[in-house]
């Protein structure tokens, strides 16, 4: 039995621990039901207790049977019966009863309307609440939708992301990565004008997200504001991370987030990392410098990856701060660099440098020169101006060798993974994940948000987080069975939501023929059709 428990004056009590929704507060709470005590390390249930086990043991071993219906219902079901799978089988509506109680329904049904609804606005949900099929199984007005956005609390979030993670961090290394949402609402704190991911004109929000890179399902956001450089947002990471209780936690990042500070508080905490390094970087640059000659051999090919590939086994100058002491520890940890060669990467590379070159010779020849370009102009050209002759141009081969030294090289550090090959399919997967949520975003109308206060904004991320959960769950099974060959996700779900659901008074209910298409939809999401 799962329990905790809690010493009163001198003797141990067993309690459970029970979320419910706090009306009078507007938020999720707990209360402890005590069931017991702990006699001599043995669990001693009282007799309340003993009767609710006994009673709910016959229930559990009654045939339930045929419900009668009241009234004729028929609704739309097949895609609805999907998500109550893929939701069942992440543990999100496990997870979303444990922390939101009674409201854990109406999320799920917002969240079921936001994935088959693409870009619907939620004034629409009215119309498909009584057509489909849903766990609240009812309408949820617009005021009743906005009121349950305001009070979603931070607390029963964070529990919420806590349990998620659990589920996906001991088996799979987590990838850490940011986007942008842009927004209307100049009500919103945290929206700055920064550099956008998508362009837009707006003030933006920056969400930091965790995904599983196998399962590439999310398992966790932090709204941060959205001038904040991606290098900072580890720092609070890390803190998050420290209260999501995760014993062991593998990230997986981009360049963007390398520091020598952001390093040392993963090494500090004993976190496992992978992450994306500049060739410039010292420690890649000693040993570029040194093996460049020799570095595109045959020795060094890749098959698997079609690369040229060399790993180093380097030690980190670890530092530490204890500010209570008042003193710095240093110390060495071990680290595998994995530098890559990229043939084609290197091709392209140099196109575009000499594509460059060529139009900035345009602007000098013809006189028409860009004030913004002096530098580069002054960088990879000799300029010389004679009375007769006019101006002569000629280039500065040295910085232009320079310049193209690296041109296909790139490196991962990381202090967990000492196959290069592994290190780098690991690492292409978070790629797939940004572009994945990039997509996503698109369908759940998370490019521009417009909502009416900060605690709405708030509400409404997290549905649509649950939402993208669910739509990231379909997405990576289209893409392990090649059905955007012939699929959209918006048709493959419509092609499953004309199955529907009929019940009459005094019988059970039953289904709407299903196709062998249908069927085979079902399976290579991983379940089994609907009988």
């Amino acid at each position: 039995m799962d329990y905790k428990t809690q010493t009163i004056h001198g003797t141990m009590y067993a309690y459970i621990d029970k979320p419910y929704w706090n009306a009078g507060k507007k938020r999720g709470d707990h209360k402890r039901n005590y069931i017991g005590k702990i006699v001599d390390g043995r669990f001693v249930a009282y007799k309340k207790h003993q009767m609710e086990l006994q009673l709910e043991s016959k229930q559990s071993n009654l045939s339930p049977g045929p419900v009668a219906a009241e009234h004729c219902t028929r609704l739309f079901y097949g895609a609805t019966y999907l998500l109550d799978l893929i939701s069942e089988k992440a543990g999100i509506a496990d997870d979303l009863k444990s922390c939101f109680g009674q409201c854990s329904s109406e999320m799920l049904s917002i969240a079921y309307y936001l994935v088959l609804e693409e870009g619907q606005p939620m004034y629409r949900f009215q119309k498909w609440g009584a057509t489909h099929k849903h766990p609240f199984g009812m309408d949820i007005p617009s005021q009743r939708i906005s009121e349950m956005f305001g009070m979603i609390s931070e607390d029963t979030k964070l529990e919420y992301f806590k349990r998620q993670a659990k589920r996906r961090s001991e088996k799979e290394y987590l990838a850490f990565d940011t986007t942008s949402i842009s927004t209307y609402s100049e009500l919103l704190k945290q929206a700055k004008y920064g550099k956008n991911k998508e362009g837009d004109p707006l003030p933006q929000i920056n969400l930091a997200m965790l995904y599983g890179e196998s399962s590439m399902l999310p398992v966790y956001y932090r709204k941060l504001p959205g001038n904040i450089p991606d290098v900072k947002t580890i720092e609070d990471l890390i803190k998050d991370i420290d209260f999501l209780d995760l014993e062991k936690l593998d990230l997986v990042m981009d360049r963007g987030f390398y520091s020598e500070g952001n390093i040392n508080d993963l090494m500090k905490r004993h976190h496992k990392f992978l992450i994306g390094v500049r060739t410039s970087l010292k420690l890649v640059k000693k040993h570029l410098d040194k093996d460049r000659d020799s570095f595109v051999t045959r020795t060094n090919y890749d098959p698997e990856l079609h690369l040229y590939v060399r790993s180093y086994t380097e030690q980190w100058e670890y530092t530490e701060e204890k500010p209570r002491l008042g003193e710095t520890v240093s110390d060495t940890r071990r680290i595998y660099l994995h530098i890559y060669f990229n043939d084609q990467h290197c091709t392209d590379d140099r196109d575009r440098f000499n594509h460059m070159l060529d139009r900035y010779e345009e602007e000098l020849r013809s006189g028409q020169r860009v004030p913004d370009h002096e530098t580069t102009y002054a960088k990879y050209f000799d300029l010389h101006e004679t009375p007769v002759r006019g101006m002569k141009i000629s280039y500065n081969e040295e910085a232009i060798r320079r310049a193209e030294k690296d041109y296909g090289y790139f490196a991962l550090m990381t202090n967990g993974i000492r196959d290069p090959v592994q290190a780098l399919k690991i690492y292409r997967l978070r790629d797939l994940i940004e572009k994945s949520f990039g997509n996503l975003k698109e369908r759940l109308d998370m490019r521009r948000m417009s909502v009416s206060s900060e605690e709405n904004f708030e509400g409404k991320l997290f549905v649509q987080f649950i939402a993208l959960e669910l739509s990231s769950y379909i997405k990576k099974q289209m893409d392990d069975n090649s059905l955007f060959r012939s699929y959209t996700m918006q048709s493959l779900l419509d092609t499953l939501d004309i199955i529907e659901y009929y019940q009459q008074p005094g019988r059970s209910h039953h289904l709407s023929e299903m196709t062998e298409k249908q069927k085979g939809l079902y399976e290579l999401m991983g379940f089994n059709a609907p009988s």
